[in-house]
């Protein structure tokens, strides 16, 4: 009978509450599947109302893992879009974006400085950049 009751309980959450808190099991979006809630009605259907008793709290500590690894990688992928947002635009003020280096070696060198600086250097027939 709690089984039942306990499998009602939780698909009422997943279909009224779920939808409207505004975020999403972060277990379930790191894994693409199995979000808190679907771990439990399993449980709970398949095992009852100790088994979910006692294996829900291992699957909310999976989740706050899953909220960390995310985080970390917010954060990576936005220090990713900062740094080539910031490399994009050091090399339009410099003028070293548009270089050609369809002919050359891989042992030849472009080097560009600080902003508005610019060193071409030519490796046989070609020349990097065009420096202002």
């Amino acid at each position: 009978m709690l089984r039942y009751v306990g499998v009602g309980l939780i698909r009422g959450y997943q279909r009224y509450l779920s939808p409207r808190k505004g975020y999403r099991c972060a277990y379930g979006v790191l894994h693409g599947s199995g979000t808190c809630s679907s771990v439990g009605l399993d449980i709970m259907r398949d095992r009852g109302v100790l088994a979910f008793l006692r294996l829900m709290p291992l699957q909310f500590d999976a989740c706050r893992a899953a909220v960390t690894t995310l985080q970390r990688q917010s954060e990576e992928e936005k220090r990713r879009r900062n740094k080539a947002a910031e490399d994009g635009k050091r090399n339009s003020q410099s003028g070293c974006s548009g270089a050609d280096w369809s002919d050359c070696d891989s042992g030849d060198t472009f080097t560009c400085g600080e902003i508005g600086e610019c060193e071409a250097l030519e490796c046989g027939e070609c020349e990097f950049g065009s420096c202002d």
